[in-house]
């Protein structure tokens, strides 16, 4: 009331000045016309004035209405959604600012109204600009209706009030931000504490309160906000990298020491009086990020008590987002953790139900892409040079500002503020480079091997044990999609250890105080290690990838190709393990090839028998008859190496699961024909001849460098001299850039097939070297 008839007085008084002649007499000529224009404005309201207060009543009223709408509603929303709510949630709803600001905008507009209204009726005159004024504040009351009732909407999503809280805890995060006063004062840092914990609070009694409401709405509600504590966390671990370890900012917690742990002294004083060995206090560096985490279980659990699979799914692909900070702050072992935390309710949770198979791929897909996402942000931060800089002299002209996170650490930042002294007194600084650089060296090395274990746990663990329960509860669909992730997994892996360990190496040239203790540098080579365990993992792969195509046969184009996905990563890996010369693992794996590479055959058939156009005739024999060919040329290689490497365990396996499963099947004539009406068409480019050259290529060079061939000299030119039949028919002259004569899959026709084969269904070579080679072989038997 008094502001506003101070504010009344000042404009009535202006208004005055406007009209005054003694004003216009010390402007400007040319202003004097808007003294007479002010003059004609106000006699035109004087002469209305009546008209005026009518329409002044009529907004005061219509003023008067918006508010007792406004409240009404606020009344009524708060009796239907928040009447049960706790104190703390009362208050908060009672202070939303946008609200109060609504409220405050009619009351002042209608205290205003009605002075105006009261100088009216004792006949003070009214000029130009209270009524300019009172128009302005009418249209804004309109206005600020209309926000006032998008609130009222706003505030049926009860989570909603969760955004003045969490405007209050980022006001917190930029006090953080004021390294010289928060670094230094103990009382800044300890209220800024217990404020942050009083809205964590609030923000815990929020939650509780909406889980144990019944709403149609109310999951997405809840994905809305676990996002809204997830941007948060990612925001405080922006400022917390900088925050000293001991900082009051963090919380005390309570650790109880062991008995067997205590000293003699605190032993016998706890004996004397009676009571337990005294705990001790430590700073809990986690305190914030554990009562989110407390917030973001409840309502995880609340999605998956209620089966919310699409919510669940939309939670944990956004997981992701805040690997980066975790990684940088040093919080890695606590983001890992809720990582497999996730993981954990997913395989106890929801993959013993029965859900749709594109819901449980999704499931483990996304369990295993989090993971992925790790290893990718590990190799950034190892790659990226700005997180490891030990530059001084860049320190030294920034006035003793920190440089990096490791400012955080005690002894660091005694070297920062030795150095800043150091150059107050001396002008210069003393503590050698070498020395900080150490200092700062090792809690980069330490950090780094903590990733290099935590990489270690996580590929070889975690990964691990959630597929192999996978396999134990038959989930074939989740299991698929999980093993096709693990080409990917090698491939971040590989650089991703090797960045770790040339970064760790790097490191160690700043360990020149050997009285310093640094931990040695682990030898645990991850990626071989997983490398085995995924070729022990093929066979159950290749079996689940069967079920799942014959389970889902007519709806299997709705679904990611992970039979084309097993079928080529089993090839390479077969043609990997002829080059290692592992015998074992080529053996379990080739005995599931025929069955994927004749499912695989099945589907190419089926999709491309459709097409007839003949302009695409060509490309699509080559698309359907890959899968055999690739058969062949795998089975002729091994077969090949056989013959190379005098070991006979090769041929054998090769002519065994030739016999058992293509003879016995009923298969060879079909097997026959297409390998010969392949060899016999017209020269062309086939759909995988880069990927074939490959494997011709390596296989070149392996049976070169590692065959055990004797070679003589004929003509000017070595050729090969030894006992093999077979081989001196297909290898060509030591000089040739080609190693074989004849394709590999030709070879296994000749070799392998025509055993199992009449005369006249065998197959035949262009140039009929396969007469010659039956000649001089002893005759065929198995």
């Amino acid at each position: 009331m008094i502001k506003n008839i101070i504010f009344i007085l000042f404009l009535i008084i202006l208004d005055r000045l406007f009209v005054s002649k003694k004003v216009f007499l010390i402007l400007p000529y040319n202003f004097h016309y808007l003294q007479l224009w002010f003059n004609n404005i106000n006699k035109i309201i004087m002469s209305n004035i009546s008209i005026f207060s009518e329409i002044l009543s009529v907004i005061v009223g219509a003023a008067g209405v918006f508010l007792g709408l406004y409240c009404s509603n606020i009344m009524s929303m708060y009796s239907e959604k928040y009447a049960n709510a706790t104190q703390n949630i009362s208050r908060v709803y009672e202070n939303d600012i946008l609200t109060n600001k609504c409220i405050k905008m009619i009351t002042d507009y209608i205290l205003f109204s009605i002075i105006i209204l009261f100088l009216l009726v004792i006949q003070v005159k009214i000029g130009f600009l209270i009524l300019l004024i009172t128009i302005f504040k009418g249209l804004e009351i309109i206005v600020s209706f209309g926000f006032m009732s998008r609130r009222t909407y706003q505030f049926s999503d009860t989570y909603y009030i969760t955004n003045s809280v969490f405007g209050e805890l980022y006001k917190i995060l930029d006090h953080l931000k004021k390294d010289k006063y928060f670094f230094n004062d103990k009382n800044f840092q300890y209220y800024y504490r217990n404020s942050a914990k009083k809205k964590l609070e609030v923000l815990m009694e929020i939650n509780e309160f909406n889980l144990n409401k019944t709403s149609d709405n109310l999951s997405n509600n809840i994905i809305n906000f676990m996002q809204h504590v997830f941007y948060f966390l990612n925001d405080y671990w922006k400022v917390k990298k900088r925050i000293p370890d001991d900082s009051y900012w963090y919380d005390d917690k309570v650790f109880y020491k062991r008995w067997y742990k205590s000293s003699d002294n605190e032993i016998i004083l706890a004996l004397n009086t009676g009571t337990m060995v005294p705990h001790e206090t430590i700073r809990n560096h986690l305190w914030i990020e554990e009562i989110l985490m407390g917030i973001i279980d409840k309502s995880f659990s609340y999605l998956v008590s209620n089966n919310d699979y699409l919510n669940v799914l939309k939670w944990i692909g956004f997981v992701k987002n805040i690997s980066t900070n975790a990684i940088e702050v040093g919080d890695f072992d606590f983001y890992v953790d809720y990582l497999y935390k996730i993981q954990k309710s997913i395989q106890n949770d929801f993959v013993p139900k029965v859900y749709p198979v594109e819901i449980k791929m999704a499931f483990a897909e996304y369990v295993i892409v989090n993971y992925l996402n790790f290893l990718v942000e590990v190799r950034k931060y190892v790659e990226n040079e700005e997180n490891f800089l030990h530059d001084i002299k860049s320190f030294e002209k920034s006035n003793g500002k920190p440089l990096n996170q490791y400012y955080r650490h005690l002894d660091i930042r005694k070297f920062y503020d030795n150095i800043a002294t150091e150059i107050k007194i001396e002008g210069k600084r003393i503590t050698p480079e070498w020395y900080i650089n150490q200092a700062l060296a090792k809690h980069c090395y330490d950090d780094l091997i903590n990733i290099y274990k935590k990489i270690d746990v996580i590929v070889n663990e975690y990964i691990t044990g959630f597929v192999d329960s996978l396999f134990e509860q038959n989930d074939n669909a989740g299991a698929v999609i999980a093993i096709a992730k693990y080409n990917e997994i090698l491939s971040k892996l590989y650089y991703a250890e090797n960045s770790l360990k040339k970064r760790l190496e790097g490191l160690l040239i700043f360990y020149n105080d050997k009285n310093t203790v640094w931990q040695e540098m682990p030898q645990m080579d991850i990626y071989n290690k997983f490398k085995s365990t995924y070729n022990k993992i093929f066979p159950k792969w290749c079996r689940s990838t069967i079920h799942f195509v014959k389970e889902n046969w007519n709806s299997y184009n709705e679904y990611p190709d992970v039979l084309g996905a097993c079928y080529m990563y089993l090839c390479e890996l077969l043609i990997e393990t002829i080059e290692t010369e592992e015998f074992e693992v080529f053996k379990e794996n080739y005995e599931n090839l025929f069955d994927i590479m004749l499912l695989y055959y099945e589907y190419c058939k089926q999709e491309l028998y459709p097409i007839t156009n003949s302009s695409q005739n060509i490309q699509t024999i080559s698309l359907r008859t890959n899968p055999i060919v690739e058969f062949g040329m795998i089975s002729g290689y091994a077969y090949l190496w056989g013959e190379l490497s005098n070991d006979s365990r090769w041929k054998d396996l090769v002519l065994s699961c030739t016999n058992n499963k293509i003879v016995k099947g009923n298969y060879i004539g079909n097997m026959c024909q297409i390998l010969q009406t392949v060899s016999d068409s017209f020269p062309f480019i086939r759909s995988h001849d880069i990927l074939h050259n490959q494997w011709i290529r390596r296989m070149n060079i392996m049976f070169e460098e590692k065959g055990k061939i004797s070679w003589k000299e004929s003509h000017f030119r070595y050729e090969y001299d030894g006992d093999s039949i077979l081989l001196k028919l297909v290898l060509n002259n030591k000089e040739n850039s080609d190693f074989l004569k004849y394709k590999a899959y030709e070879i296994y026709a000749v070799a392998v097939l025509n055993r199992f084969l009449s005369v006249d269904k065998k197959y035949h070579a262009r140039d009929r070297w396969e007469k010659e080679y039956e000649k001089k072989s002893s005759k065929n038997t198995f």
